[in-house]
Formats: structure tokens, C-alpha cells, sequence
């Protein structure tokens, strides 16, 4: 097939979809930015039953920008219009090793494990406990957390 034949693809779709990656990890630290602002008070951490409703707002929104880093990531690096065929730059050795599908769902999983577990390592999910408060993930116990002056 000759060089003239040879369909290209605009590089705006590669390029949409790293802004798409960037934009929602902007967006993913405001969102934990401004609720950190708002239940904290000075050093402490402070989270009552009342921020319920914040903490799920939150959530979401967390959940609809990791929704949206999964697009641009696979815009960019799983795309079928656009190959990048320049050997000299990155993307093409990132893509060419993502075009075998065992290799797509070997990244897929690994990336999965890997969000769960600093998940939970990070304190970044949150719990609706029993006695009706909110809770995060962590190793202390909660007569630990109170101060015995």
C-alpha cells in the first residue's frame, strides 16, 4: 500500500483525550480540596452525621471524574482511529504495547487492584456505620481518637 493511500487520522482525538485525563484529575482534586475545606476545622478532623449528604455529593463526583479519566485514557492510548506510526515519539510505543488485547485486559485488571488497594490505604472511601455516623477507613480505634485530658 502506498504512502498516498494510507488514511490518516486527525491528532485532535489523541489530543482530546489527554486533556480529558488532566481536566478530571483537576477536577478530582478540587472536589477533595474543597470538602477537605469543609469538614475540617484547623488540624482536626472533623466529620459529623450532618455532612452525610456532602460526603455522597463528593463520591460522586468523584466517581463521574474517574468516569471521565477512563475515557481520556482510553481516547488516548486504546484508540481505533489513531495510531500514532512516528516510531520517534512516546505514544507509539505505549499504544503499540496496549494493541494486543491480552495486554489491554492485563492493564485494565492491574490498574483496578491497584486503585482499590490505595483506596483504602488512603482513607479514600467512605463508610456509613452502623450507629448512624460516618467513618473513614483507618487503623485507629475510635477511643483512641479522643483526647483524655
Amino acid at each position: 500500500m502506498s504512502e498516498k493511500n494510507k488514511k490518516t487520522y486527525p491528532v485532535s482525538h489523541y489530543k482530546n483525550g489527554i486533556f480529558l485525563s488532566l481536566l478530571s484529575i483537576l477536577s478530582l482534586f478540587l472536589n477533595f480540596y474543597l470538602y477537605s475545606r469543609n469538614t475540617s476545622t484547623e488540624n482536626e478532623i472533623f466529620i459529623n452525621p450532618s455532612l452525610y449528604s456532602l460526603a455522597v455529593i463528593v463520591l460522586f463526583a468523584f466517581f463521574i471524574s474517574i468516569a471521565f479519566f477512563l475515557m481520556g485514557l482510553k481516547n488516548t492510548f486504546f484508540s481505533t482511529k489513531y495510531y500514532e506510526l512516528n516510531p520517534s515519539k512516546l505514544i507509539y510505543y505505549i499504544q503499540s504495547s496496549l494493541k494486543s488485547r491480552n495486554n489491554k485486559i492485563l492493564f485494565i485488571l492491574i490498574s483496578s487492584v491497584y486503585f482499590i488497594f490505595f483506596g483504602f490505604l488512603s482513607n479514600l472511601f467512605i463508610f456509613y456505620n452502623h450507629d448512624g455516623t460516618i467513618f473513614s477507613l483507618n487503623l485507629q480505634q475510635p477511643s483512641q481518637l479522643v483526647d483524655k485530658d
